[in-house]
This record gives C-alpha cells, structure tokens and sequence, in this order.
C-alpha cells in the first residue's frame, strides 16, 4: 500500500468543496453528540457478523464507520503513527486490504489557520467542540474552507479498530438472514443509513442509496443501492464485494456488481447490467 498521498488546498467555490462541506457538517453534529474522549493511550471486504443488540444502541443515522477505542493512525499501512483518535470518532474508511483500511476524518481549525502548513505534534484535534484526537507527529496539513475552516486528515489503520456494526455491508448482511424482502421491513435500514431514494431511473423500480468514501474519489460513487420492485427487495448494487447467500451476483464496469435475488428474471437481469452499464459511461 502506497504512503500517504498528502490532499490539495481547496477553496469553498468548487463543487467539491460543497460537497465536503455538506459531509463535514452532518459529522459534525454527529460528533457533538456522539464521540466521546479516552484518555489517550487484493481488495475485499471482510464482512464480520454484528450483533443486533450492538447495532440497534447505534445513534442514527449511521453515515460513516466510528473507531473503536483510542487508535493509532498511521502514515502507511506498516508505518509511523501519525495522530491518534479517541473512542466513537466518525471517519471514512475504505475497504480493508490485509486487515488495514485507510480513513479519513475532520477537524476544526480556527478560521486564520487556512493556510496553516503543518499540525504540529502534541496539538489536540476539535470537532463541534469536542476532543476527538491527537497529533503524534508533526505532518503536512491539508485544509479546506467554506463557512467553517477545517483539516482533513488520513491514514491507515488496522480494520479491528473500526466497530464492526458501523460498517454498512456488515450489517446488510445480517439484515439479510431475516429473509424478509417486504418494503415495509427495510424503511427502518433505509432511515438509520439516511439512503437517499432515486438512484436509478429505471423501468418501475424504487432505490436507494449512500455514496463511497472520498478519500479513494473526491467525487464518489454509489457505495450501497437497494432495489426495490412493487415494494419488494429485488437486488443490491455493491460498490465493495459482499458474500450474498441466495443472490445472484454479476459484475458491473467500473468495478460495481449487482447481486439479484435468485428468483429474479434472467432477462430482467440482464436488461438491468446493460443499462447501469450504459449509465456508467455517462457517468463522470
């Protein structure tokens, strides 16, 4: 895996920029009310079986993975600890390769320190007000700025240190084994992940989705699609592999795959793949 790629200076005109802004404040009132402070001390998933008394204690919604006691971050995945975060931090992750993902997470910075260069080693990490973390090295800072100024800062660490149950394809699966593919039992997922609906304009199907991390995109894609046909589960589009038993999984360009339920329509399915295959290269 590749040392860390330092981030660019953005400006708060760009649609990126609105995009982030969008994504660092809902994390933000995630974290006022929900991270707390410790003292400090090829590609796959590796989907792990949650329990549901440890999802259901969850703060909805769920819009990121949190960190599972104080971690070390580090600044590749066999490297040097770059800062640490403390117990329930809501970052981005990617997707685990040889147990290690890299994550993503905000910080405030006072609105003078756009420019800042470096975040200097022993300086504790804010966000919404709240002690999220602490630099163990003196690194390169990577900031943006719209109405708020903020750093954003990445690194790798071992998969063990995200909660498993924040992880949205784990607990798919697990929803899953209810084998209950009526609407009206996914509306409590679909509110606790905040999925937003449309993501496919196609035939008569309802869908409903989350976007990718932003540390591998800035822009990204679909992470998870639920479809949905005259209010039945149909079929998932995965951005990330997932161990689907009694689905039917084909794969997408772009390194997408849809798993349909096994008794779907071949021919639906297929007229499925050839049109968000059409989609995608329309797709920047």
């Amino acid at each position: 895996m590749d040392a860390l790629k330092p981030l660019w200076k953005i400006s708060g005109k760009s649609a990126f920029i609105r995009y982030i802004m969008k994504k660092y404040y809902i994390y933000s009132l995630l974290l006022l009310t929900v991270a707390c402070k410790t003292e400090p001390k090829d590609q796959q998933v590796e989907q792990t079986e949650v329990s549901p008394t440890a999802v259901s204690n969850l703060e909805s919604p769920i819009l990121g993975e949190r960190t599972q006691g104080t971690v070390l971050i580090l600044d590749k995945a066999d490297g040097i600890p770059l800062f640490e975060l403390y117990d329930n931090v809501l970052v981005e992750s990617t997707p685990a390769q040889g147990g290690v993902v890299q994550i993503l997470v905000y910080a405030d910075l006072k609105p003078e320190e756009f420019n800042l260069e470096m975040l200097e080693e022993g300086r504790y990490l804010v966000a919404a007000g709240d002690t999220i973390g602490k630099v163990l090295k003196t690194h390169e800072a990577n900031t943006g700025q719209g109405e708020k100024t903020y750093a954003m800062l990445m690194g790798y660490t071992a998969l063990k240190n995200i909660k498993p149950e924040t992880i949205i394809e784990n607990d798919l699966a697990q929803k899953l084994q209810e084998n209950n593919k009526d609407f009206s039992n996914w509306e409590g997922f679909i509110k606790k992940y905040d999925l937003s609906p449309e993501g496919f304009d196609y035939k008569n199907f309802e869908s409903y989705y989350n976007y990718e991390n932003s540390i591998e995109d800035p822009s990204p894609g679909f992470r998870v699609v639920l479809l949905f046909e005259a209010k039945r589960l149909v079929g998932i589009v995965h951005a990330r592999p997932m161990n689907l038993n009694g689905f039917n999984t084909q794969k997408l360009d772009r390194g997408y795959r849809v798993s349909f339920v096994a008794d779907f329509p071949q021919n639906q399915q297929k007229d499925f793949v050839n049109y968000v295959n059409t989609w995608l290269k329309n797709v920047d």
